[in-house]
């Protein structure tokens, strides 16, 4: 009997295709603009400038070596993070097997870990298995401690409005953004971090934006693991402005980006959420903010946040 194998990768951030050019244009009242074509009548008080950007990368694989009889299973993660791998094994004929599944593992970031072994049962028959995988960032052990109310993302001296706050209807319905924060910011406005930590992961490359279900995985982002192992996610950000590279460490109020549409969004937004790994997906996590005299304050839709040192 032949060997089969079929893989199902399920991932948590959608690639797109490579742009070789896009036009970034500012007009003569500051207006910003992206577009994958020049612009057809130039003027002398618009300045276009051509950037080059790459697709989010995949960074965490499951390698397969194989035996006369046998293959073993080894899990790289190349992401500034740990991971939570899950492996199914959907379909096994006369196959041996180390571990029972489903089988989760959680892989420290940036290394490679032997996972398990498939072998055939009886070497006189054929042997057949399928299996599929998905993961997601962080750790089941990690557990939210912050030392501070979270800080508010913007500079000292701005004050924004909250226009979706914990549980809001329009998108806040799923475990991974039931906590979250949409702050209303001018398109450009600096973003600073909340909580100092490692930038695990970025998307920067997107340009577009709207209500529509295509632009639902167009979000630029910058995913920031704290200390205890939760992770915050500052989205929707403007094309190309993020300002930290994977793997460096922020301070708190370091400036990260601006801010965006980009993504499924409205009009220009921050989306704030902090979130841990249940082991089987990505939770969100309730938060406070840290306002007069350091005192937190639970985010409330419609409140005026205000960014005092």
């Amino acid at each position: 009997m032949k060997f089969l194998l079929s893989i199902l990768i399920l991932l948590l951030i959608v690639s797109t295709v490579d742009a070789k050019k896009l036009y970034k244009s500012v007009d003569e009242r500051g207006r910003v603009s992206y577009s994958d074509k020049p612009p057809k009548k130039p003027t002398k008080k618009l300045t276009v400038s051509h950037l080059k950007y790459t697709k989010p990368e995949q960074r965490l694989f499951l390698k397969r070596r194989d035996g006369k009889n046998s293959a073993i299973f080894t899990v790289h993660n190349n992401y500034q993070g740990p991971m939570t791998l899950t492996i199914t094994l959907s379909e096994a004929v006369n196959v041996g097997r180390s571990v029972k599944f489903p089988f989760t593992v959680t892989v420290p970031p940036n290394s490679n870990k032997k996972i398990f072994k498939l072998w055939r049962g009886n070497k006189r028959k054929g042997w057949k298995y399928r299996y599929s995988y998905r993961f997601s960032p962080g750790s089941p052990k990690a557990k939210h401690s912050p030392e501070k109310p979270y800080r508010v993302p913007f500079k000292f001296g701005e004050k924004y409005y909250i226009s979706q706050a914990f549980f809001g209807k329009a998108t806040h319905h799923v475990l991974g953004n039931n906590y979250a924060v949409d702050i209303v910011l001018p398109e450009g406005t600096p973003i600073v971090a909340a909580r100092k930590g490692v930038v695990m992961d970025i998307a920067n490359n997107f340009s577009l934006g709207g209500k529509k279900e295509k632009y639902k995985s167009m979000a630029n982002y910058v995913r920031i693991i704290h200390d205890d192992g939760t992770m915050a996610i500052y989205a929707h950000l403007q094309l190309a402005s993020i300002q930290v590279p994977i793997g460096s460490r922020v301070k708190e109020g370091q400036m990260i980006a601006k801010s965006g549409t980009t993504g499924y969004s409205s009009g220009p937004h921050l989306h704030f959420v902090i979130q841990k790994n249940d082991g089987k997906q990505l939770i969100s996590v309730p938060f406070d903010f840290e306002g007069i005299n350091g005192k937190g304050f639970i985010p409330q839709r419609g409140q005026l946040l205000v960014a005092t040192p």
